[in-house]
């Protein structure tokens, strides 16, 4: 496995998860959240009929998912910029935490798969197999670009792609954050 077979393993889980996309028994009146947002929780709790509490503890619950969907995204991303950097034990470490944070909020077991697992295992073979004198290229070439300078200029592009991503994924974390107190006192574990 190479550099390609991550990337590979990356654009096929990326943007895959983003929120709670498993079956749950939510609150006292055990709610399914499957497919739901937070904001859909919010907007059923202002709903007459309702079990408010439910829907709001619900919000504050599923908020927390989509910003685990968001942070496991980043560290995947950050994998995928160590890997393209040729520092397989970095990418290996991301990727990882990339898989435990989605572990950590039930999905994994729930559904009994990982959306960054084959991820992970691209990295960790890459890991394996690269020694410090055979670091593979840090982007394959196109044949016509010869040049180092067009080579370098390519890579660039491809890093300044991956940092808009990261921006734009720092952008969303910040928006989906509720406030530190209103958080602390209601959210709780990360359970359904």
């Amino acid at each position: 496995m190479g550099l390609e077979d991550i990337r590979r393993a990356y654009e096929k889980a990326t943007r895959r998860w983003t929120g709670c996309d498993w079956p749950t028994r939510f609150g006292k009146a055990g709610l399914n959240l499957c497919g739901l947002s937070s904001q859909m929780a919010a907007d059923k709790a202002q709903q007459p009929g309702e079990p408010r509490d439910d829907w709001l503890a619900a919000r504050h619950w599923l908020a927390q998912i989509e910003q685990c969907a968001d942070r496991a995204e980043m560290q995947a991303a950050l994998a995928l910029a160590a890997a393209n950097a040729g520092d397989f034990a970095t990418a290996l470490q991301h990727a990882e935490s990339a898989c435990a944070i989605e572990r950590a909020t039930g999905r994994v077991e729930a559904l009994g798969s990982s959306i960054w697992n084959d991820f992970r295992q691209a990295v960790a073979a890459a890991c394996r197999e690269c020694t410090p004198g055979a670091l593979p290229p840090l982007s394959p070439m196109p044949q016509a670009v010869s040049s180092p300078a067009a080579q370098l200029a390519a890579v660039a592009g491809e890093l300044r792609a991956l940092a808009r991503r990261l921006d734009d994924l720092a952008r969303r974390l910040e928006t989906l954050s509720p406030s530190n107190t209103e958080a602390r006192s209601a959210a709780g574990p990360l359970q359904g």
